[in-house]
C-alpha cells in the first residue's frame, strides 16, 4: 500500500481507509501477527421502548450525527463496517471504547448483530459512553440503575468480560483488556487477574480506553505487526 507523503505514519488502504502501521519485534520468531485497532464508533439505534424514555429521546434528538440511518451521510456504522470487513482476516481486531454513543436497548442488540456476532476475532473494552444515558449540561442523568447494574446489562451482551479479559496470539503476544473508561479508574477486581497475566513471558499489549496519564486514545485505525 502506498505511503502518504504528508504523514509517513499513515498508509492508505482501500475504500478510503487510512491506517497507522507499527511493527514491534518480539524476538520470538515465527509468523507475523497482525492486530488492528478501531476506536470511537459512536453508533446508536432506538426502538419503541427506548423512545418511551424521555431522557433517551431527548439525548437522541440532540445527537443526530450519531444516528445510524440512510439519511445520515456521516453514518459511523458504514465507515466502521468497511474497516472491519477490510481487516477481518487479521489475527485480532481490538476496539478501544465508545462503540455505543449512549446506552439504549436497541444499540446493545444491533451492535451484537452487526459487530460482535459478525466477526469472530474481536476484543473490545468499554469507553465512557457505553454506560451513559443522558448527555449535555442541561440534562439530568436520568438513571435509576447503578453503574454496576448498567455494567451487568452491557456485560451480558458484550463480546468479552467487560472488566478484564486476556488472550495469547501465536505464543508470543498477550493481549490484556481492562476497563478504565467507565469511571476513569481501574477496578479492584482487576488486580489479581492482572498479576496472573503478567507472569507469562509474552510481549504484552494493553487494550484500554484511557492511558495511565488519563489521555484518551484517539487513533481511528491502528495496525501492529509482530
Amino acid at each position: 500500500m502506498p505511503k502518504i507523503e504528508e504523514n509517513p505514519w499513515t498508509v492508505a488502504a482501500e475504500n478510503g481507509i487510512k491506517v497507522r502501521d507499527i511493527e514491534i519485534e518480539t524476538s520470538k520468531g515465527g509468523d507475523d501477527i497482525t492486530i488492528v485497532q478501531l476506536t470511537d464508533l459512536h453508533v446508536v439505534w432506538m426502538n419503541t421502548t427506548d423512545y418511551a424514555d424521555d431522557v433517551l429521546s431527548s439525548t437522541y434528538a440532540d445527537r443526530t450525527w450519531a444516528h445510524v440511518s440512510d439519511s445520515n451521510a456521516n453514518d459511523h456504522l458504514d465507515k466502521s463496517l468497511k474497516c472491519l470487513e477490510y481487516f477481518k482476516a487479521s489475527d485480532q481486531i481490538v476496539i478501544t471504547g465508545d462503540i455505543y454513543d449512549f446506552l439504549t436497548s436497541e444499540t446493545v442488540a444491533q451492535v451484537n448483530n452487526y459487530i460482535f456476532n459478525a466477526y469472530d476475532n474481536i476484543m473490545a473494552c468499554l469507553g465512557n459512553h457505553e454506560v451513559v444515558k443522558a448527555m449535555g449540561e442541561e440534562k439530568a442523568e436520568g438513571w435509576t440503575e447503578t453503574v454496576a447494574e448498567r455494567m451487568e446489562t452491557i456485560g451480558n451482551a458484550w463480546v468479552n468480560n467487560v472488566y478484564y479479559s486476556s488472550k495469547v496470539l501465536g505464543e508470543k503476544v498477550m493481549l490484556i483488556q481492562m476497563d478504565n473508561g467507565t469511571t476513569g479508574e481501574f477496578w479492584d477486581s482487576q488486580v489479581e487477574l492482572f498479576k496472573v497475566g503478567l507472569q507469562d513471558t509474552f510481549t504484552v499489549i494493553f487494550i484500554l480506553r484511557l492511558m495511565p496519564w488519563q489521555q484518551t486514545e484517539r487513533i481511528l485505525l491502528f495496525r501492529s505487526t509482530f
